[in-house]
């Protein structure tokens, strides 16, 4: 039995720790103060938490469609054009057929520098999509109020206000009823 064990006063301030003697409570202070710093000095990923972007001026757009809401942040700095949906790669969270709704207003604004963070809630994946473009081109409007022409011809500043029509009352669904029985 070690002869070298916490006192009673010691034992009264850390009581999990009474089992240890001061040589194992030592080296457990000593592995808890590298892990700190291991941790501290390991470096990250460039990515979006990593990205100082509150300080920047950017650029706001709000899009919705049917149930779902995007809001849009660009940020016009001097890297090429990244986008970030929910803190995902554009890429990882829409599906190919999705994402071609994006990416026709990136390419027809001939947009290559930046960062876009969209924050999307609600809705399927298409209307995701398609608040996603709306929102994207509300915010390229406000940075350049040039871009107004080639954006509403390509009817990319109209909002789809089409909806899911609401249940009624003692019907099935919105318009659908019982069968109607004549005798």
């Amino acid at each position: 039995m070690p002869c070298n064990r916490l006192t009673s006063k010691e034992s009264k301030i850390k009581p999990h720790l009474k089992h240890l003697t001061k040589k194992a409570i030592l080296v457990l202070h000593i592995v808890t103060y590298l892990l700190i710093a291991f941790m501290a000095t390991r470096t990250k990923k460039k990515t979006q938490e990593t990205l100082d972007l509150s300080k920047e001026h950017y650029f706001y757009g709000v899009g919705r469609r049917k149930t779902s809401t995007t809001r849009a942040k660009y940020y016009p700095i001097n890297e090429p054009l990244k986008i970030f949906v929910n803190k995902k790669a554009l890429e990882t969270y829409f599906p190919e057929i999705f994402r071609k709704h994006i990416e026709s207003i990136i390419s027809s604004v001939n947009l290559k520098t930046g960062i876009i963070y969209l924050f999307i809630n609600g809705g399927g994946l298409s209307a995701q999509a398609q608040a996603a473009r709306l929102a994207i081109a509300k915010a390229l409007l406000k940075k350049d109020e040039a871009y107004r022409p080639l954006l509403r011809s390509l009817d990319y500043l109209t909002t789809d206000i089409r909806i899911v029509e609401p249940k009624k009352a003692g019907l099935r669904k919105a318009r659908k009823r019982e069968q109607w029985s004549k005798r």
